[in-house]
């Protein structure tokens, strides 16, 4: 035989998954990172507590009680193999067992591990009925590991009537089985037990009724087989003698979980009635003593271990105590400022609302508002100040109202020769013109710190005067040294567009306010854009910073007869919150840039550039039907639309509208 064949013999057909896990086990590695300083850094994949020696980790578990060692096997899967897996580390939980100082844990029967024996005493679990509550104290009945929550009238009465079966008066010559069933027993405190037997605080026994009725088929068919009572009974000797033991073992458990509910309580309250004579000789509260880090800690131990507290346990840490409290006497007493400072700022807030209500003139923004001499002195006095509420009225109502109508007065005088300084005046020179300067449709501004920005968002970018005053810039107020920092300019596109809607409308520049326009309802069309693009004054105004030179022209009819207008609609689908969400989703939009063939002339009708055909607005939609394919999208899809088609930033109602379906 040849080495290739004697090889291909020796190599297995197909490789197994044992043996492909095996091969590739180790190859797959987390690389180790480097440090700062160049050197590789070990990845650590334990804690510290798990890499103790056995050795060292039994001496610190043979010091706690089998609650503590059970929740450090359940830390990581290390420990938990280490505590559960290995024969030998049992004595750690039996010494554990031991470790109770009211009386040690019973011993537990063959069926048990250690660790499932812990498991059994003292895990939590749902309630059996309700499901709902967590039941933090064991098993309410052992034998049948039952939990009941605190509502165990309800619960158990209801469990009892659908799942159990009492067995206290039950014939043990017609049921033999009831002396091998498993059983539990509780005291008749309860609806449906005591109205069925017995009396309350009698003991009451009861099983599980599907095993109940499981025991009574196979003793039904034993006898019809021809099976006698005694040689049934003698069939489960056996198993009368395991449920004996299991149930005289569960009482052991259960009267050594009485005993400790009783030291609990005991100790419980010991160390609280000291702890309340400690708050009381140190000249503190109960609650404050308790809430301390450190006492708390030490309360807490003392709790699990059922120890009491001593006066040398209190003065190892009466210091740390000590300290602790008085922290958080600091912390109180601030937050008691804090919250006084925070009714103060409230109570500003209300009265600049009201200040912007009554006044006819322009008002500072909120920011500029609490720099004002008055308010910034009240809010300097009581951001370190103790004073309590009623103080707060008192320095608020004295000559508070005179002092903020004097010092807005001089605000706004500053603030209007500042403006007129922008466009080129001085305050005398204003009085002679007629017309306020600052009040024309021509005053226009920007705020030049945040006018980039504002030009891809849906906020304003040309202001009149009074918009100018209440503007902060983002940021502003968080950071009142910002508000110092705003720069205006001339809004230059602005103000030469309304120059050219005047001309067009044959009006006089020094004779026409902005409220006085807002009130005609004019309409213009955009002749620098190409499709239908029909603006009003405030549109036109923000419009016109998307061109170099904006070129207009009148729509005689007016705003109300425009086709298709929505004003407002795209503050409505980006700031309205449930109402805009749904709108947003749904494709009822079209470009208004899309429509380059399409005018709207006099009377509303629409006109084809190309041929000249006349259609009336009642068949405007069958028109633009056969004319091209009308585009319908989403709010979020015309968005997109419009800026990688047409390059529009930030989108308007002007660019936009809605199909009617």
């Amino acid at each position: 035989m040849s080495n290739s064949n004697a090889h291909h013999k020796l190599r297995p057909s197909k490789i197994t998954w044992r043996e492909k896990r095996r091969r590739t086990k180790d190859v797959r590695r987390k690389r180790a990172k480097k440090s700062s300083s160049g050197e590789p850094t070990v990845v650590s994949r334990r804690d510290l507590f798990s890499k103790l020696p056995l050795e060292v980790l039994s001496e610190i578990l043979s010091m706690v009680t089998t609650e503590e060692v059970l929740a450090v096997a359940r830390c990581c899967k290390h420990l938990c193999h280490t505590l559960l897996n290995f024969p030998y580390t049992e004595f750690i939980w039996r010494r554990a067992r031991k470790n109770y100082i009211h009386n040690p844990l019973p011993d537990p029967l063959p069926n048990f591990t250690e660790a499932s024996y812990a498991s059994f005493v003292f895990d939590m679990g749902n309630c059996d009925f309700c499901g709902k509550e967590v039941v933090k104290s064991g098993y309410t009945c052992l034998s049948l590991r039952l939990r009941f929550c605190d509502n165990k009238e309800k619960c158990l009465d209801g469990w009892m009537e659908s799942y159990g079966q009492i067995t206290v008066k039950i014939d043990r010559d017609e049921h033999p089985y009831v002396d091998w069933i498993m059983t539990s027993r509780l005291k008749t405190i309860y609806g449906l037990i005591e109205g069925s037997y017995g009396s309350p605080g009698h003991l009451q026994s009861f099983c599980r009724a599907s095993e109940f009725k499981k025991l009574e088929a196979e003793y039904q068919d034993a006898k019809a087989s021809g099976v006698t009572l005694e040689e049934y009974r003698r069939m489960h000797q056996f198993h009368v003698r395991k449920i004996n033991c299991i149930e005289r073992h569960m009482w052991k458990i259960r009267n050594w979980m009485s005993d400790k509910s009783s030291s609990l309580a005991f100790v419980k309250t010991t160390n609280s009635e000291f702890t309340d004579s400690l708050a009381r000789k140190s000249g503190w509260g109960f609650i404050q003593l308790l809430s301390t880090k450190t006492y708390r800690s030490l309360y807490e131990k003392k709790k699990n271990r059922l120890q009491l507290i001593t006066r040398e346990d209190f003065e190892s840490v009466q210091s740390t105590v000590q300290s602790e409290i008085e922290q958080r006497w600091d912390r109180e007493e601030r937050q008691g400022r804090e919250h006084i400072y925070s009714k103060l700022r409230f109570s500003l807030d209300g009265l600049y609302k009201e200040v912007c209500s009554e006044s006819n003139t322009p008002v500072p923004s909120l920011a500029t508002f609490y720099q004002l001499p008055p308010i910034s002195e009240l809010l300097a006095f009581y951001k370190t100040s103790e004073e309590t509420d009623d103080n707060i009225r008192k320095v608020m109502a004295a000559n508070l109202e005179s002092r903020l109508k004097q010092d807005l007065s001089v605000w706004l005088d500053d603030e209007t020769e500042k403006f007129l300084r922008l466009m080129g005046l001085r305050k005398e020179q204003a009085g002679e013109m007629g017309l306020d300067p600052l009040k024309r449709v021509t005053a226009r501004f920007n705020c030049s710190n945040c006018f980039d920005v504002r030009l891809k968002t849906p906020e304003d970018v040309s202001l009149d005067f009074a918009q100018a005053c209440r503007h902060e810039c983002k940021g502003a107020s968080k950071d009142l040294s910002k508000v110092a920092s705003r720069k205006f300019v001339l809004d230059e596109k602005a103000s030469r567009v309304t120059k050219s809607l005047i001309r067009l409308l044959n009006l006089s520049e020094c004779d026409t306010a902005l409220s006085a326009l807002n009130e005609l309802k004019i309409c213009v069309r955009c002749e620098t854009c190409s499709g239908a693009v029909l603006l009003n004054l405030k549109a036109m105004q923000e419009h016109c910073h998307r061109h170099e030179q904006m070129k207009i022209s009148l729509y005689p009819e007016g705003l109300d007869a425009v086709p298709d207008s929505h004003w407002g609609l795209r503050d409505v689908l980006v700031r309205n919150g449930r109402k805009g969400s749904k709108l947003r989703k749904q494709r009822i939009f079209a470009c208004r840039h899309c429509q380059p063939s399409i005018i709207y002339t006099h009377g509303g009708e629409l006109k084809d550039e190309v041929h000249g055909n006349q259609v009336s607005v009642e068949n405007r939609r069958q028109t633009k039907t056969k004319n091209r394919s009308l585009k319908v999208f989403d709010f979020d899809g015309v968005q997109s639309h419009l800026k990688s088609s047409h390059g529009v930033p930030s989108i308007a109602d002007e660019d936009f509208y809605q199909v009617e379906h």
